[in-house]
């Protein structure tokens, strides 16, 4: 049916039986409609070339017509791309032989509202980023060359003239970006700027197009839901969406297959006239199960589905599955006293897992260019990290199919939020409808995906209709509708009758008890931000006692590849105006000192600085995230704010927008490993660091047992002076905790507490850095070669806290081992340094390269570690 012109490379037909595929993602031109002020003069009546799936942004930028937005304070001179209106024309061929009963257009993503043209004839309309399209065009088609034409509207003033016209509802701060109505649009709703990211709104093609001929019956969706997964047998009730045409009726076959190719399990349904939805029961003996990282493997099997009339194949879809349950338990917390008190956790495969991890937000500004094997790189450096689960946050998209995938691989589970954030929301038409489609669609898509254990409803929604100030109008009237069906009424209902294997919750934070505001500890999940935001160090999370911490942060700086790539060499000063455009938080770099005060002296000397910075950071979520592990199984989740970037800032992520891993990634590694010792208080405290009530917590996440002997001893800066405080035998559960209360103690200024269990090790520093007399670390270096690169061994003779070897300032791609070292005299430290480069013994072992939190102590100026 369909041929390919020379011209247009990348045409091809993907033939399968009855159904055939061509594939529209390349040929494309780009030009401007009408031109927005403070355009280049040149723009008018231009064309480029256009990459499809992409955006106007790389686009214009591939073709030199803007500067990197990225880079510097270029985003400002972009702005005029998202107030423009652009069109993506391209042309292809067909050969008449319609002998198929239908000709669709499939659009997987439009971005966002669009008028889509073939031959002039208009045969749809986009009006939701978030969904997938089908369009007829077949009366459109003619024999030999086709043009298709698709005109995107600003994608600025398209959010503006749709709140203009249904109303403008309250959004949330956007930090310095300018306020603009993302609610009004069903798009990316960070893409118009959020506290860590520019507003660089875009429009464009953004997910693969194509046509497709098909006849009979095609495969709409497979939903294997998973209703058993025991030892000894296993049941996946699938069931098959199609869409028809015609009167035929065909029949459903399915086929479930091991890693081997083996067959599990299998089964065939009639589909009779005008069946849309079939189903058949699947039943596995001695599944190999799904497990989360760190409880099992994550088998996968293969499930096929095939569609057939007579000994035709009219369509066919395979993909992976894993089999697990999962359930969200929400119980009265055992011998409590509030009445009120609910525990909330996971079960899967009916095993309680503590959840550990973070918070997902698009990789990119422009998602098109976030390959697959960039989304692998991600979801496996959150794995490296002992993180089993990403929240993929409400702000952001539906992401594709190979981040879930390989967070299936991984065994990283997945909590989705419905893309609601931190604003009111219609509930009238259209937006019900477009609300509708939208998580029909995919929940339907996402359902095969063992990764993805919960939905829910909406990121802080609900908590700032009921405080932000933004929010005040709502409060005054409460009549006006603002989003709360959607989460209680029109999410579930979708999740309930398109995949009720997988449990809801409403939003987050959330609370179950009745009168609650969201921002709950009694119950529920709970959103902490009076530390970062509320002027408190990072010893403030011991203030806290929640159920499920599913959103907390602190800010830091990107690493030294990403300021070298976006600031420029004049400006790597921290006020500068460069730094501060790359600081979308309100407080700014300002704030940023205040919290590096709770420990040193903010450092004149940039580098210095940023190594700081970075450390408080790190400190700050290690107090938080091992606080929370401490108060297991009160506390069944750990999610920080965040693991990634989508552009280099200074922001709460572990993985700047390079790619690169912070020191907090190195420090998220140790506090999320399956077996912690730490030091914190024996209760919730108000005092902090000077709380002198202090207990030993060990948190056993693995399968097996853990025992051996503890102690805990004050031990001096100074030198090798110590007091044994407390010792004991220790034997802890697997999936359990203990506590051992230790003795008060008030710690001399010189003082710290180390504690050992088994080969596990824990501090305590109750005093900040500027206060503390160290001595200047003493550490013998040696280096070594290695087939990847380099070892750094350091034979220590001091104490060394907090050392880092920032080897990326002497090669952008180099990649060290470890970050965030602390060792006492004896130790010895090792840190193999991936690169190609002949780095010497020197540069390695000196400031800026080689920093160490002992250079800031009391009375010290900083000098470099030798």
């Amino acid at each position: 049916m369909f041929t390919r012109k020379a011209h247009n490379v990348r045409d091809a037909v993907e033939k399968f039986a009855a159904r055939e595929r061509l594939d529209l993602c390349g040929g494309w031109k780009l030009r401007a409609v009408d031109v927005a002020e403070g355009a280049p003069a040149s723009i008018g009546g231009a064309e480029f070339d256009a990459t499809v799936p992409g955006c106007a942004h790389t686009d214009v930028l591939a073709a030199g017509v803007i500067e990197d937005p990225f880079v510097d304070r270029n985003e400002g001179a972009a702005a005029w791309v998202s107030e423009t209106t652009w069109s993506y024309v391209r042309t292809f061929n067909v050969v008449r032989a319609f002998d198929s009963d239908r000709v669709d257009l499939v659009c997987d993503g439009l971005d966002t509202l669009a008028v889509i043209r073939v031959n002039g004839v208009e045969v749809g309309r986009s009006e939701n980023m978030h969904v997938a399209y089908r369009f007829d065009v077949r009366d459109a088609l003619r024999a030999g060359e086709n043009e298709i034409e698709i005109v995107f509207e600003a994608a600025l003033p398209a959010a503006r003239r749709l709140a203009a016209e249904h109303g403008d509802l309250p959004i949330g701060p956007l930090g310095t970006n300018p306020m603009q109505p993302h609610n009004a649009i069903r798009k990316m709703a960070c893409s118009y700027g959020w506290d860590w990211g520019p507003a660089l709104p875009s429009v464009g093609v953004w997910r693969p197009i194509a046509i497709e001929a098909w006849s009979g019956a095609r495969i709409a969706s497979v939903r294997p839901l998973v209703r058993v997964a025991e030892p000894e047998t296993a049941l996946i009730e699938a069931f098959v969406d199609l869409e028809r045409f015609g009167d035929d009726g065909v029949v459903v076959e399915l086929a479930l297959r091991d890693s081997d190719g083996a067959v599990a399990a299998r089964a065939s349904v009639d589909a009779g006239v005008g069946t849309t939805t079939v189903s058949a029961d699947l039943s596995i003996s001695r599944p190999r199960l799904w497990w989360p990282a760190g409880y099992g493997d994550q088998h996968l099997y293969t499930l096929d589905a095939t569609v057939r009339r007579g000994s035709e194949t009219l369509d066919a879809w395979s993909k992976s599955v894993g089999v697990r349950t999962v359930d969200l338990v929400n119980e009265p917390e055992p011998n409590a006293e509030d009445p009120k008190s609910e525990l909330m956790y996971l079960r899967v495969n009916g095993r309680r897992v503590f959840c550990k991890g973070a918070n997902w937000i698009p990789d990119d500004c422009f998602p098109t260019r976030i390959t697959p094997e960039r989304y692998r790189e991600r979801v496996r450096q959150a794995a490296d990290a002992n993180m089993n689960m990403l929240r993929v946050w409400g702000g952001g998209i539906y992401e594709s199919e190979v981040f879930y995938d390989a967070c299936d691989r991984a065994g990283v589970m997945v909590w989705q939020d419905f893309l609601c954030a931190c604003a009111a929301y219609h509930e009238k038409e259209p937006y019900w409808s477009w609300f509708e489609e939208e998580a029909r669609q995919n929940v339907a898509r996402l359902s095969r995906h063992a990764s993805l254990v919960l939905w829910c409803g909406n990121n802080e929604c609900v908590e700032a209709v009921e405080g932000w100030g933004e929010f005040e109008s709502l409060r005054e009237d409460p009549s006006i509708p603002w989003g709360k069906r959607l989460y209680n009424e029109l999410f579930p209902t979708v999740v309930r009758e398109v995949d009720p294997s997988r449990p809801y919750w409403p939003g987050s934070g959330h609370s179950t008890a009745e009168g609650d505001r969201a921002v709950n500890e009694r119950t529920g999940d709970v959103h902490i931000w009076d530390v970062w935001n509320g002027g408190k160090s990072g010893f403030g999370y011991l203030r806290h006692r929640p159920k499920f911490a599913s959103e907390f942060g602190f800010h830091g700086p990107p690493t030294w590849v990403a300021i070298e790539e976006a600031i420029p060499e004049g400006q790597r000063r921290f006020d500068s105006p460069a730094m501060v455009h790359h600081n979308r938080h309100a407080g700014g770099q300002a704030l940023a000192n205040t919290r590096m005060a709770d420990f040193f002296d903010p450092p004149a000397d940039f580098d210095d600085w940023l190594y700081a910075a970075q450390v408080v950071q790190a400190r700050a979520l290690e107090m938080g995230c091992e606080w929370f592990r401490a108060l297991s199984p009160v506390c069944s989740g750990s999610l920080y704010w965040q693991l990634n970037d989508c552009w280099p800032v200074a922001s709460w992520a572990a993985i700047d927008g390079m790619g690169r891993p912070k020191p907090l990634w190195f420090a998220t590694r140790r506090f999320y490993r399956p077996r912690l010792a730490t030091i914190r208080p024996t209760r919730p405290t108000e005092l902090g660091a000077a709380c002198d009530e202090l207990s030993l917590y060990l948190h056993n996440d693995s399968n097996g047992g853990w025992g051996g002997e503890f102690s805990v001893e004050a031990r001096s800066v100074l030198g090798d002076q110590k007091r044994a405080l407390a010792e004991g035998v220790f034997e802890v559960e697997a999936r359990g905790g203990r506590r051992f209360d230790m003795p008060r103690v008030a710690l001399e200024r010189d003082e710290f507490l180390v504690a050992r269990a088994g080969h596990e090790r824990a501090y305590w520093f109750p005093h900040p850095d500027r206060e503390m007399p160290y001595t200047a670390a003493g550490i013998e270096w040696s280096l070594a070669r290695t087939k990847r690169g380099l070892r750094l061994i350091g034979s220590c003779e001091t104490l060394v806290r907090d050392l880092c070897v920032f080897a990326d300032r002497l090669d952008p791609e180099a990649m060290v081992s470890d970050q965030l070292i602390t060792a006492l005299p004896g130790d010895t430290i090792e840190v193999s340094i991936r690169t190609d480069r002949d780095l010497t013994l020197g540069d390695l072992t000196s400031a800026p390269v080689c920093q160490s939190a002992d250079r800031f102590g009391a009375g010290q100026a900083a000098r470099s570690v030798r």
